[in-house]
């Protein structure tokens, strides 16, 4: 899913984000470990209240909550979203839609942030066989198609022939997608009872915290690989400014939801374990007003370019995912 890609984007046009810093270090990177999606089958779930007799660790509790997830016939939800980055404090909202179907689900994804009086925004809308991205920073709008039949079954390839990483692409898997990128990114390692405060009341929930893999770490701090690879003291002051340390979920005590990510920066260089100070958010993420399970009209996944010019993406998609093989 392209929130928090996106999200790095927009604070990018409004901060200081260097020229030669690659987007695909965004808060959940472009490019995670590819994760069969056989180890998240629907038909295999134990069901999510049975989740703190069935979960003996944080990353199984995350298992759990993304196969109650991909079970989920549909979900609706308002969106919420808060940046400090490159000196910059924004916020914004939007919509998420996700109605499941086979071979691809139906998603809708609309974004707005203010960026002083101007309003950037994303509408992002798979319908089952093309995914559009409609972007507008500061003006400047494009448009952008992408076959995504064709994307998912190079995805689907890419998976099944054991690579060690495949793009992780915006809009197609939704929230699941999301979080099966957290799994493949983040050792999580802790997982405290907590709640959240909404409109009713607050929603009891699972505050997971979880650290960059070493694998993962070692890519974004390459002249720290050795200590990394050895399980020695790692400098995390070192990692790009607009990068966390660490990321904190908070799963739903009855539904497993993921109703609010944070991206963290640390206060302090080294790792932090549970119960030690968070830093402050880089990226926030909430999901309100949930609806699990209500059929969505599939009208509103359709989209209508209304004669705007579009570039198709699908081949260098699948050139970038070929090259790495």
């Amino acid at each position: 899913m392209a929130c928090s890609a996106l999200l790095l984007g927009f604070a990018s046009c409004a901060g200081r984000l260097p020229a030669d810093q690659p987007s695909s270090t965004a808060p959940v990177g472009a490019a995670v470990a590819a994760i069969p999606a056989e180890e998240f089958r629907p038909d295999d779930v134990t069901p999510w209240h049975e989740g703190p007799k069935a979960a003996s660790t944080p990353q199984q509790r995350l298992a759990l909550a993304i196969w109650a997830l991909q079970a989920r016939r549909a979900v609706s939800a308002k969106i919420r979203h808060k940046i400090d980055l490159f000196d910059k404090q924004l916020i914004g909202s939007g919509n998420y839609l996700e109605q499941r179907q086979e071979p691809i689900s139906l998603l809708k994804l609309e974004l707005k942030i203010q960026l002083g009086s101007r309003t950037s925004s994303l509408v992002q809308v798979c319908d089952g066989r093309y995914l559009w991205t409609y972007r507008r920073l500061l003006g400047d709008g494009s448009l952008a198609r992408l076959d995504a039949v064709r994307a998912t079954e190079a995805l689907q390839e890419a998976e099944k022939a054991g690579r060690g990483e495949v793009e992780m692409l915006p809009g197609l898997g939704g929230l699941p997608q999301l979080l099966r990128g957290l799994h493949a990114s983040f050792d999580f390692i802790s997982a405290e009872k907590s709640t959240l405060n909404s409109k009713s009341g607050q929603v009891a929930v699972w505050r997971l915290q979880g650290r960059w893999k070493a694998r993962q770490l070692a890519r974004l701090l390459p002249r720290q690989k050795q200590a990394i690879e050895e399980g020695k003291a790692v400098d995390l002051t070192k990692l790009p400014q607009h990068l966390p340390d660490h990321v904190v979920l908070f799963l739903g005590d009855e539904d497993g939801f993921p109703y609010r990510i944070e991206y963290r920066r640390g206060l302090r260089g080294e790792s932090k374990g549970p119960g030690e100070p968070m830093g402050r958010a880089l990226v926030t993420m909430e999901w309100l007003d949930v609806v699990l399970d209500q059929p969505v009209d599939p009208r509103r996944f359709e989209y209508n370019p209304a004669g705007l010019q579009f570039e198709d993406k699908t081949e260098e998609f699948l050139k970038q995912l070929d090259a790495g093989k």
